[in-house]
């Protein structure tokens, strides 16, 4: 416990010795706080993330809490798969991004397992039954492709306006498209340097993904339950492996690659439609800003134009009394000069 000692036993039953009872109930209270801190947390993030009504102010953006600024001994707990699902099931962009990941890598480890039959099948078939494979030199021309992929991301990823997220889409459409190209060639046999120029361009693809994800996981994924929500990002990826190796007697290389180029397709509309919703969002809360720019306007025209009517009330009222006020003056000197010609009478007679 903190703040007190250790527990004193007797022989008869545990007393609390020299524990301050005030500590313990510090400590009670300390744990409700953060207990209860947590819950309200978790409730508003949720409904913030999943709610799709706004109050048209425009700022319910800038209001939502920000679970990357989160430290996390404020709330002392680990969180639990079934939040982490209920926030991916709530944003449709995140789960867009996690659909991305777990289509691209798995494709990445089938492609993993099936390049080397592939290449044999194709150099049998290009150079002879006895020739043999360099898998050494290929796997360290794969390596390089990876380098060049990372150090091209590096360069348009410096350039001003860069997006990510079209960079992921053009990077997705280009693995695609040579994985379709190495499908093409597996099926149709005697094309060597086709089907190897295309795995060295999805090596590069492959080198430009992981900078790329690990940028996407920053700006799309909550910091407190990252872990959990990668872990289940996982499973369709692990679903997708192991159902192309328990069907690999059927589907063949060209059946796998074929799986691969479609799961790679797959990932490609769904990058595309995490664009479309960015913009989308982006182009409501845009809406929403003008709306409450507009009723801001229009509530400044109204302030000015009630303090325009107030003023000429208020010149009405000034003319007015300024009017009754001279008519007054006018009334006293004409009395005051009459009584005057009157007492000069008097005095006369």
């Amino acid at each position: 416990l903190k703040g007190g000692g250790p527990l004193e036993r007797s022989d008869s039953h545990s007393t609390l010795g020299s524990v301050d009872p005030s500590d313990l109930r510090q400590e009670i209270d300390r744990n409700k706080r953060r207990r209860k801190k947590l819950k309200q947390f978790r409730r508003e993030s949720l409904r913030r993330r999943g709610s799709t009504r706004s109050n048209g102010s425009g700022l319910d953006l800038v209001r939502m809490p920000s679970l990357n600024n989160l430290v996390m001994e404020d709330l002392d707990d680990t969180p639990q798969v079934r939040d982490g699902l209920k926030i991916v099931m709530t944003d449709r962009k995140m789960l867009m991004l996690g659909a991305v990941q777990s289509l691209f890598e798995g494709s990445m480890y089938i492609f993993v397992m099936q390049w080397p039959p592939a290449l044999i099948m194709s150099v049998k078939g290009y150079y002879g039954a006895e020739e043999t494979v360099p898998f050494g030199t290929i796997f360290s021309c794969f390596m390089a492709c990876c380098m060049v992929g990372s150090t091209v991301f590096g360069k348009l990823s410096s350039r001003k306006g860069a997006s990510m997220e079209k960079l992921f889409l053009g990077m997705l459409f280009v693995s695609a498209i040579s994985m379709g190209v190495a499908t093409w060639a597996i099926y149709a046999g005697h094309n060597f340097l086709t089907l190897v120029l295309s795995l060295f361009v999805f090596e590069g693809c492959v080198g430009t993904y992981f900078p790329l994800i690990g940028s996407m996981r920053g700006k799309y994924l909550y910091a407190s339950h990252r872990s959990v929500i990668m872990t289940l990002f996982s499973v369709p990826l692990n679903v997708l492996v192991v159902s192309v190796c328990f069907f690999l007697s059927k589907l063949g290389t060209t059946g796998a690659f074929a799986v691969v180029t479609i799961s790679l397709t797959v990932a490609t509309a769904c990058m595309a439609q995490l664009i479309y919703i960015r913009k989308s969002e982006a182009r409501r809360h845009w809406m929403e800003v003008k709306k409450a720019l507009r009723r801001l306007s229009l509530t400044r025209k109204f302030v000015e134009v009630v303090g325009e009517r107030r003023d000429e009330k208020r010149r009405q009222r000034s003319r007015t009394i300024r009017r009754d006020n001279s008519g007054n003056l006018r009334m006293t000197l004409r009395e005051s000069v009459r009584d005057s010609i009157r007492m000069g009478a008097i005095m006369g007679a």
